[in-house]
């Protein structure tokens, strides 16, 4: 049994890719884990880059997109917008998505990683 330095130790370091879907920075993560967010964007990270019409337009575009979509927020479309809306918009999506429904479980699954990286508020179980 030969007792190597914690230097020469081989960990099992096996990643994979992952993007950010508001900055579009890709990341290399552990394989097997926790979920993983962008540090710069607090974004959930994913498999392969996002391809639909938001992920399309400029940071400045999608803000101004997601701004016009507020008014008919509703409780299919806000996760989508979550991911690609900065802290301004993230912030709004919250308190009208917390002012429409009540905080029952559906609306917790939804909001309550954001809510615990943009604001010192915690959602609690």
């Amino acid at each position: 049994n030969i007792n190597l330095p914690i230097n020469y130790v081989r960990r099992n370091t096996a990643t994979k890719k992952a993007y950010c879907p508001y900055c579009g920075k890709a990341y290399n993560i552990p394989s097997r884990g926790r979920d993983y967010w962008c540090p710069k964007c607090f974004k959930p990270l994913f498999k392969t880059l996002q391809d639909d019409e938001l992920s399309k337009l400029s940071i400045k575009d999608r803000q101004n997109e997601i701004s016009l979509h507020m008014a008919d927020l509703n409780m299919e479309t806000a996760p989508k917008l979550l991911l690609y809306a900065n802290k301004i918009n993230t912030r709004k999506i919250i308190i009208n998505l917390m002012l429409k429904y009540p905080l029952d479980n559906k609306l917790k699954d939804i909001i309550e990683s954001y809510i615990n990286a943009y604001t010192r508020y915690k959602i609690t179980k």
